[in-house]
């Protein structure tokens, strides 16, 4: 049974756990942010090494700021193809582009191979049969949403969650919606058992087992649940594609409407 994480107990802990101070940060345009509580050191659960979000994303404590090997070509590539859907409903929803670009690229991928950010990517976990039967162990799409959580996200919505089907998620813009509220939702501590309020390391943990839990782990310096068990690696993967997707956005042609700096700066799109 997954212990309700009560907002206070959150909230408390992204206001620094003792570990911050006052800290003030100035975004590339000029903007400076003194009252943003996630730009101090931070963490949900010790002994996890607290983070940090700077100017130029993530900065984990004497790691610093993560990036994938090499240029961020998977970032650019899920921008370019992509930014159509990922700005409509980052603006829609309230929720960093850079995000919903993180959730994509480690999310649509097939075993074995690299990151394909495939549309059509399906992923059945065991005890599936049907998706009609078991549509919580089959995940669809870009964001790679089981079919159960799309149709309660589509409820939650307003929608008719009967519409949601395995084909329906193919579609580049309704997986990208659905993904995109589910992240909202979660933010504010709904379909959660706390609000990860937006936070990178908590939000794609929490988007990837669907609640805010403590798991071990000598290579999960995060201590968030997550998978695979014991490891640290879908977080890190995650938070290191973010890292990469500020970094595109900072200087790409095509603007992002909702980006991390507008989350940074709006407090009042984000706080529950």
């Amino acid at each position: 049974m997954i212990q309700k994480v009560h907002l206070a107990v959150i909230v408390s802990a992204l206001l620094g756990s003792g570990l911050g101070g006052c800290a003030t940060l100035d975004l590339p345009d000029g903007t400076e942010i003194a009252d943003h509580p996630l730009v101090h050191y931070h963490r949900i659960f010790r002994p996890g090494k607290p983070w940090r979000l700077t100017a130029n994303g993530v900065e984990v404590k004497r790691a610093g700021v993560l990036r994938t090997p090499g240029k961020p070509l998977s970032a650019d590539a899920i921008w370019r193809d992509f930014h159509g859907e990922i700005g409509r409903w980052a603006d829609h929803y309230k929720v960093p582009a850079e995000l919903i670009i993180a959730v994509i690229a480690i999310e649509a991928h097939r075993k074995g191979t690299t990151w394909s950010r495939d549309p059509r990517s399906v992923r059945t976990e065991k005890g599936y049969t049907s998706d009609e039967a078991t549509p919580g162990r089959v995940s669809v799409g870009l964001m790679q949403v089981t079919l159960a959580t799309a149709r309660a996200v589509m409820s939650k919505e307003g929608g008719n969650p009967e519409h949601v089907t395995r084909k329906w998620l193919m579609v580049p813009d309704n997986a990208i919606r659905i993904g995109t509220a589910y992240l909202s939702l979660q933010a504010r501590g709904k379909m959660c058992n706390g609000a990860t309020l937006l936070d990178p390391p908590v939000a794609l943990a929490a988007y990837n087992t669907g609640h805010i839990a403590r798991m071990g782990g000598r290579t999960n310096p995060w201590k968030l649940k997550q998978h695979p068990k014991g490891s640290g690696k879908h977080v890190t993967s995650g938070v290191s594609f973010f890292n990469d997707a500020v970094n595109i956005l900072q200087r790409h042609s095509i603007p992002a409407p909702y980006d991390y700096y507008d989350y940074l700066v709006d407090l009042e799109d984000w706080r529950p």
